[in-house]
């Protein structure tokens, strides 16, 4: 073997082979990667070998696999038609895709009888000799059917020698077998076989009690249907509904029948058919309650289905048990007991058709079931979880079903829906009882026609988690033609009723030649027509399982592990490993211990060795000084994780364990690094002589605190070594996480409940001191010295974000998002500070990669408002671009939204218009900034019309200009205002609820534009710009007071006038409180010219007529001036501010003596009539 051969070359050559070879097995199985794990898809798929040139691909109809084995059953190229077999040994690894195909030794197995077949073979193949003992086989004769993988690891010695033992039952009843080795592929003629006809042999036995039933038809109806292995045991099925145990001993044939009511067993034997089985026969009816009677084979059902043909027959692990499923969705247990002669004792059985109606009665579904067809049928296993009792049992099965509504009389009134069900058969051996129940029932929804889908597969991993391939048929379609489109892959969740699936379109247009588990993973693999093997898995649904096996370990991050067990195991899996590694061409057999060791306990042991293999030679020059050391410590780390894989462990590890092997692995990278770089001066040499794989956080720590006080150069040394550890951890999970740890690179890192646990080695504590110290130091270097090292630099940031992030993911505590939120300022701060704008590129990448807003709004803002920098760079550095994707992610510090945090960064450097320009970007986040700060408060009406809300606005409107601590001038009031009375008017239009509001609202509305250009005319156009918007009160003071200082009748009138319409808008207080604001103006108009109007009275104009009196009045008083501005101005509301009867009293009352009232009475009535 390769590796054999690397065992004469000296240590450093074979190191460095060794990882060359790895490499390019990497770069070539990154190239086979058709589809990796993403938020929307949790698939895996990969292309893991090609299949042989020459196999007769375009005329295959299924693939069987075990172990290594291969058997492929394709038609015939000859005119002659029938089939053939091609048999050939997969040396390929199921993680290692080989880029050309590979030449490979095939046999071509063929008889007579495989070419007078009109159906295809039913073929089944079993691992034997001390090798894991790995059963599978063909299932139907329609083609590409689904496949039943059992396996059971072989705890004995093994020599080494693969052979597997083939069979294959034709359809008329021929059962052949041979047995082959590796030798056996390369001779000319294919090795002898050994075959018998059983349904002949069965015919040929005379019964009487056979005899008397007369209404068995003849021989030739009867067809084989199924065929299953379970070690040499073979269960073969017809499509009467007969199932027959055949077990493969050195002995003679023995033929035993089950006849119905009898207790009695006849048996014979014969020497000369076939000798080394026995063969047992059940009898199995369609309707038969008692499980013990042999029925006549069931009419054909609607649409060509045989209602009573088996098409799965499950033993149970140990054969003590099996279960029989009918085409027509009937499950039969049954025990198996006896050592030389067997008897076949019914326990229970199940009607699905009967179980699903029973459940739609319960759930009061309106319809029922007419037709059930069972599609595929696959054993299962239950997650350790679910088991409710020992011995539990699960079946797959994929039926198609027929509902009719419960009151249509209309036979074509129907509804056809797949299912995946889920069935539970709950042995207890003592009692001799078997019940199913059905645990889940998934709708397969996809499907618009789904009587036309075939089922190309069906596995369930030991995990629970069941995979399937579908492809849309044809009606028309044979079933035994391949079918070419694109697979539709499914894999139902262990626990919850739901599949996850995903469209193989980068697998393309194919057939699906066999399903089948994986050595490695929880997943599954196929063969395809094109010519390929691929492995696939359902991340989500395996960590569902793993995370619901073992969910306290998974939130704790911690194992509870036996020390004692713990160093018990360590030391099996050591001797296990080495002897796998130095002897590479024999099979991997675990010990018993390992098998059947608590969880906890194993992981701790497999921890603890990958531990103990990176001390291993970690700095001996007997291989080959430190820099070959570094390289086969490496081998051998990659050769631990291809042994866990291989053996079957791996893939049943928790995810933090891996994530702790990942992390062993780029400590070692780290290692390699630095051992690989330039040579420097003697003192740093001295300190790279005291480096090891195991210790090379603390050895980073060391040097940095040494060399602090000494030359630039040698600071300049440790951080190159330091940026090279970082990248080459960095590189080592990019590159191998995915395709040797099964962990994706886009992966978050399990939780911890504790830092030290935390599972990367860019993560822990010590490296991040290491990072912290190093960024502080440089953030006190003044020198110019950084800007000649800005690769390190940059590195070195790189490395420090994401260390720190990826410690808040698996640990979130107060510390860590505290230190994750020091390092953001840090590294941004140290970019800006160190290189200016020129890594400002760099800068803001890492700042939306970190959530770091505070960095990006600062960026986006320098280049927004920089002189010379185009608008390329503000374009570039745009906020506006971020809202969709950073929409529902969150600042580290405030935990605020970035709609939200963006809009109050800019509030805080009063910014406010471009705050209200990114509010519309997001409403909602700007209506909860605008309630909560203040400064905002003015600009809340703009949410409301953003949500269309327009009485919201115009409330919001009119609170601002109530509001005297909003600030708002006298001008930003007048176009509130004149916004609110649009926004009013709108909202009356389209508001049906509260039209009297809506009235009331806009009279308020009327009021305060007037109060507001009243008091715009009062001031003059200086004060009037300056100042806010006045009470009324106020302002009816300051118009009295201005009456005073005005010059002119006519500028004393005006101002009378102003504050009349003042009084119209007084709202406190009613018409009481607007009569007795009227009657203060009205007072003050007529003191204005009192000594005019006294002369008029009393002077030499008294005798004037009563007309010539009110002309006086009105053209040269300012009571006259303001009766005619009144009369003159049309007002609805002057009839409670007008000069009537209350105010005449009023103004009498208080200028006038009571000799004087009727000469002041007769003026003010004679200016009333004259008006």
């Amino acid at each position: 073997s390769e590796r054999a051969i690397l065992e004469h070359m000296s240590p450093s050559k074979r190191a460095r082979l060794m990882e060359e070879a790895q490499e390019r097995e990497n770069a070539a199985a990154q190239a086979a990667v058709l589809m990796e794990p993403t938020a929307g898809s949790p698939w895996w798929i990969q292309i893991t070998a090609a299949l042989p040139d020459a196999l007769p691909l375009s005329n295959a109809v299924t693939v069987v696999r075990a172990g290594s084995w291969m058997c492929l059953v394709s038609k015939a190229d000859d005119k002659q038609g029938g089939y053939q077999l091609h048999v050939w040994h997969d040396h390929s690894s199921s993680h290692t895709f080989r880029a050309q195909k590979f030449q490979t030794p095939i046999l071509k197995l063929t008889n007579p009888k495989f070419t007078d077949s009109p159906e295809p073979p039913l073929v089944a193949m079993h691992l034997t000799q001390g090798q894991e003992t790995t059963t599978q086989s063909s299932m139907e004769a329609g083609g590409a059917g689904a496949m039943m993988q059992q396996q059971h690891h072989s705890v004995g010695s093994h020599n080494g020698k693969e052979a597997v033992f083939l069979y294959v039952a034709l359809p008329t009843g021929s059962v052949y077998l041979w047995k082959l080795s590796l030798s056996d592929l390369h001779l000319p003629i294919p090795p002898s076989h050994k075959s018998f006809m059983l349904l002949e042999l069965e015919d040929g036995y005379n019964d009487a009690d056979m005899n008397q039933d007369e209404s068995l038809p003849a021989v030739g109806d009867e067809r084989l249907s199924c065929l299953t292995v379970q070690r040499r045991t073979l269960f073969l099925a017809t499509n009467w509904g007969r199932v027959f145990w055949l077990h493969q001993n050195q002995g003679n044939l023995k033929v035993q029948q089950v006849l119905r009511n009898s207790t009695l067993a006849m048996a014979a034997k014969d020497s000369s058919s076939g000798g080394g089985w026995s063969i047992s026969r059940l009898l199995f009816g369609k309707g038969s309650d008692s499980f013990e009677g042999r029925n006549a084979p069931p009419e054909t059902a609607e649409g060509g289905v045989d209602a009573a043909r088996f098409i799965e027959v499950i033993p149970s692990s140990d054969g003590d048990s099996f279960i029989a499923v009918s085409a027509a969705g009937r499950l039969v247990s049954y025990q198996v007991s006896g050592n030389d002669e067997k008897t076949f004792a019914p326990l229970s059985a199940l009607s699905l058709t009967e179980a699903i109606q029973q459940m739609l009665v319960q759930q009061k579904v309106n319809s029922h079931v007419t037709d059930l067809h069972v599609l595929k049928a696959s054993n299962g296993t239950f997650p350790p979880t679910l088991l409710k009792a020992a011995g539990t049992r699960c079946v797959h099965l994929v039926v198609l079903l027929t509902f009719v509504p419960a009151q249509s009389n209309e036979p074509h009134n129907v509804e056809q829906r797949l299912y995946w069900l889920r069935v539970a058969c709950s042995s207890a051996k003592n009692q001799q009882v078997d019940d199913f129940e059905i645990c889940s029932m998934t709708w397969l929804s996809r499907f618009a026609s789904p009587e036309t889908v075939r089922v190309m597969g069906l596995y369930v991993a030991e995990n629970g988690v069941g995979y399937t391939a579908l492809i849309r048929g044809d009606r028309e379609v044979a079933e035994d033609s391949p079918v070419s489109s694109i697979p539709i892959l499914m894999a139902h969740d262990a626990f919850k009723p739901h599949a996850f699936e995903v469209d193989l379109d980068s697998v393309g247009e194919t057939s699906v030649l066999g399903l089948f588990g994986d050595d490695r993973t929880h997943g599954c693999t196929f063969c395809t027509s094109s010519g390929t093997l691929i492995l696939s898995e359902c991340k989500e649904a395996t960590d569902n399982s793993l995370r619901g096996e073992h969910d306290d370990i998974q939130q704790h991050g911690q194992h509870r592990e036996d020390p004692l067990k713990v160093t018990s195991l360590l030391s099996h899996l050591r001797a296990t490993f080495w002897e796998s590694y130095r002897h590479p061409e024999k099979l991997i057999v675990l010990p018993p211990s390992l098998e059947c060791a608590d969880k906890s306990d194993l992981e701790a042991a497999i921890w603890k060795m990958g531990e103990e293999l990176q001390m291993q030679n970690s700095n001996n020059a007997n291989f080959g000084g430190i820099t070959s050391s570094s390289n086969l410590v490496l081998v051998y780390h990659l050769a631990y994780i291809e042994f866990l894989q291989s053996a079957g462990i791996y893939r049943s590890m928790m995810p933090l364990t891996k994530w702790h092997l990942m992390a062993l692995g780029q400590e070692i990278a780290a290692f390699q690094a630095i051992v690989a770089s330039p040579r420097s001066n003697e003192n740093m040499e001295i300190y790279r002589s005291q480096l090891n794989s195991f210790g090379v956080a603390n050895w980073l720590q060391s040097v940095q605190r040494a060399v602090e006080s000494q030359e630039a150069d040698m600071k300049h040394v440790f951080c190159c070594w330091l940026e090279q550890a970082l990248s080459a951890a960095h590189i080592f999970r990019q590159e191998r996480g995915t395709l040797l740890y099964d962990i994706a690179s886009s992966a978050d890192p399990p939780k911890v409940d504790k830092a030290k646990l935390i599972p990367l080695w860019m993560s822990k504590p010590t490296i991040q001191s290491v990072l912290f110290t190093q960024l502080q130091n440089w953030h006190k270097d003044s020198d110019k010295s950084l800007r000649m090292m800005s690769n390190e630099v940059e590195s070195i940031v790189v490395a420090s974000l994401r260390s720190f992030a990826d410690s808040y993911l698996a640990f979130r505590c107060g510390t860590t998002q505290d230190y994750y939120y020091k390092m953001q300022c840090l590294t941004i701060k140290l970019l800006r500070d160190t290189f200016g704008t020129d890594r400002d590129d760099l800068a803001w990448s890492l700042c939306k990669a970190h959530h770091y807003f505070s960095g990006l709004c600062q960026i986006a803002h320098d280049h927004r408002h920089s002189q010379g920098r185009g608008p390329r760079a503000a374009n570039h550095f745009s906020l506006t671009t971020l809202f969709p994707k950073l929409a529902q992610t969150k600042d580290l510090k405030t935990e605020m939204p970035f709609g939200q945090f963006c809009i109050k960064w800019h509030l805080d450097r009063t910014f406010i218009g471009e705050a209200l320009q990114y509010g519309n970007l997001c409403p909602d986040d700007l209506l909860v900034i605008v309630n909560a700060e203040p400064a905002l408060r003015p600009y809340r009406w703009i949410v409301s019309l953003q949500r269309k809300n327009h009485e919201a606005a115009t409330r919001n409107l009119l609170e601002v200009v109530d509001r005297a601590d909003t600030g708002l001038s006298l001008q930003q009031s007048k176009f509130n205002l004149s916004m609110a009375k649009l926004s009013n008017k709108v909202a009356a239009s389209k508001s049906v609820s509260n039209p009297e509001q809506i009235v009331e609202r806009g009279k308020r509305i009327e009021n305060m534009r007037e109060i507001a250009q009243v008091q715009e005319l009062l001031l003059c156009d200086e004060d009037a710009q300056n100042t806010y918007l006045w009470t009324v009160e106020s302002l009816l003071e300051y118009a009295l007071q201005k009456v005073d200082r005005e010059d002119g009748i006519d500028a004393k009138a005006r101002t009378c006038f102003l504050a009349l319409c003042l009084c119209c808008s007084l709202e406190s207080g009613g018409v009481d409180a607007r009569k007795q604001a009227a009657c203060s103006v009205w007072y003050k108009a007529l003191v204005a010219d009192w000594d005019f109007l006294t002369d008029l009275l009393y002077g030499k104009q008294q005798s004037l007529t009563d007309e010539g009196l009110a002309n006086a009045v009105l053209q040269k008083s300012v009571f006259g001036k303001l009766m005619e501005e009144c009369s003159s101005n049309p007002k609805s509301s002057w009839g409670e501010v007008s000069f009537d009867n209350i105010v005449e009293r009023f103004v009498i009352d208080k200028i006038s003596s009571p000799n004087d009232r009727s000469s002041m009475q007769r003026l003010l009535r004679a200016v009333l009539t004259k008006v």
